[in-house]
This record gives structure tokens, sequence and C-alpha cells, in this order.
């Protein structure tokens, strides 16, 4: 059985300041502070320093995006739970599904046709971790334990 996200994650308080969890990225301690290391580079950056407003950060942030980062912002997809089948228009019906590590989201890849064309949707890890998609629909209604890890 996979280690769930939900078993990983490490959470730090700030003196003053905000609480940060985290479950893969690396954090960075510097003045008793703690900082997500959101663009990897090791260092506290504007995309990385919660002290800065939001704009601040935000207008890094896009400085380091990759193109193909930036694009995947405009796209929303299904966020398919195989755990919880048929949720989705485009999931398959118990059929198909491919588990994921957690036994919980479907990587199976979907082609399909549809009154818009056809249409293609790679597993759930690859949409995340290779197409950088950030905004999805999950019309499931999945426990509060199944949808955090």
């Amino acid at each position: 059985m996979a280690v769930k996200t939900s078993d990983n994650i490490k959470r730090y308080q700030n003196p003053g300041g905000p609480e940060i969890g985290t479950v893969s990225r690396r954090i960075i301690e510097r003045d008793g502070l703690v900082f997500k290391d959101i663009d990897g580079s090791g260092q506290v950056t504007a995309v990385n320093d919660w002290r800065l407003p939001p704009e601040e950060r935000a207008a890094a942030y896009v400085k380091v995006l990759s193109v193909k980062e930036k694009i995947a912002q405009l796209f929303i997809s299904d966020w398919r739970m195989g755990k919880y089948p048929g949720a989705s228009p485009m999931s398959p019906k118990n059929e198909h599904i491919i588990f994921d590590e957690s036994g919980i989201l479907d990587d199976g890849e979907i082609r399909n046709k549809t009154i818009f064309g056809e249409q293609y949707l790679p597993g759930t890890t690859a949409l995340i971790k290779e197409w950088f998609n950030r905004h999805l629909i999950l019309r499931a209604n999945p426990r509060p334990e199944d949808l955090a890890d």
C-alpha cells in the first residue's frame, strides 16, 4: 500500500507568521523563519517570501514559470477519482480505471468524441505533474480523507 499524502504533510509554524505546510517541497530556514521553496532556488526569493504582498510574489513567479506552465493555467480539466467512478462525464463507468499509487485517482488516459470534437485527457498524475494543470473540476463527492490524499 502506498503512503498517503496526508501521512507525509510536514507543518512549520512561523512566530508571528503563517503556518507552512509541505509534502514534497523543501523548506528554507532563515532568521528563525520558515519559507516554502516554491521556485526551487534554495533562496528566500520574492516568490518564496510570504512577507511580501501577493501581487509582488505573483509577478515574480510569472517570471520563473516556463511557457508550458503558463499555458497550463488557461485550462480546466476533470479530476478523475478512480475510487469514485462515473462522477465525471469523461470517466469510464467502472471499467478501464487505472489507479494511481494511492488507490484514489484514475491514471488511465481517456480518448473520447463529443459534440465539440475529439478529446484527450492523460491520467490525473500526468495531468498535474507533466501538463502542470492546476485548475480541476471535481465532480465526485469524496470523503475528506480521500480528497486530502
